[in-house]
């Protein structure tokens, strides 16, 4: 139950961000979720939705204007940035 949950929470965080909504942390649906966790909805309805999932979210990444690489010099350059601000 805890990895289909997960599942469903990165299937639906990829949607958000292939749309261009960003990565919304706190879930709207965190109800639905937990009840996934507990194990109270069906396996076989979670496999068919996360199959559906994933051909729309492949087919949204692929219409979509994200880049299909980071430049790693910029992610250095934030991580550094990041880490001075929390640890100073």
């Amino acid at each position: 139950g805890k990895n289909m949950m997960h599942c469903r929470r990165l299937l639906e965080m990829a949607r958000e961000i292939g749309e261009g909504k960003g990565v919304i942390v706190r879930r709207p649906n965190a109800d639905e979720l937990i009840s996934i966790r507990k194990g109270e909805i069906d396996l076989q309805s979670l496999i068919d939705h996360a199959e559906s999932e994933l051909h729309s979210i492949d087919e949204l990444f692929a219409n979509s204007n994200l880049p299909d690489s980071v430049d790693p010099k910029i992610v250095h350059e934030l991580l550094v940035k990041i880490r001075k601000e929390y640890y100073q």
